[in-house]
């Protein structure tokens, strides 16, 4: 019979640990709440900066059974160490939260107001009871966009075709 065992937080290390998870996580949350007053441009900067510290942890993240960061060569010991830890415990955890934040405040919206938003999320548009200017979708708003895109893939291609530390 297979037995469980409960791995409990014994350290200061990882008691501290659990403290700065929470501290973070309430942290993000009282800051996202704040930048509503600065407009959604913040909060979207907020998110995104959120995002990129955990696509970059899990970068350099190893998890020491199956899974090692194509960057992880690059970093010290001690920064895989730190990136695995905020990615399993915190990152996961704000995206999560964020997620779920998001879901509630749809069903919030929808039982105040009585507005669908998820329709609005996938169709694109939302109808308003007043006559509403279009936004600009032209050729040079398109052509940013590739141009973006282009810029992107070229940074991808470029980091994937990094030489090894140790290769000549």
């Amino acid at each position: 019979m297979a037995t469980t065992q409960v791995q409990t937080v014994s350290t200061a290390g990882d008691k501290a640990k659990l403290v700065a998870s929470a501290l973070l996580v309430v942290a993000a949350l009282a800051g996202y709440f704040l930048l509503a007053k600065q407009g959604s441009l913040a909060q979207w900067a907020a998110f995104l900066v959120l995002l990129a510290l955990q696509i970059a942890s899990g970068m350099v993240a190893d998890d020491e059974i199956s899974f090692t960061g194509p960057f992880s060569q690059w970093v010290s010991g001690a920064s895989v160490t730190w990136a695995t830890w905020y990615h399993k415990a915190v990152g996961k955890k704000l995206l999560l939260l964020w997620f779920a934040l998001h879901l509630l405040a749809m069903v919030f919206h929808r039982w105040r107001f009585g507005e669908n938003l998820v329709t609005a999320m996938f169709s694109g548009d939302k109808v308003f009871p007043f006559e509403a200017t279009s936004s600009q979708d032209r050729a040079a708003q398109r052509f940013r966009a590739l141009l973006v895109l282009l810029v992107c893939a070229g940074l991808v291609g470029w980091l994937v075709n990094l030489p090894l530390p140790n290769s000549p």
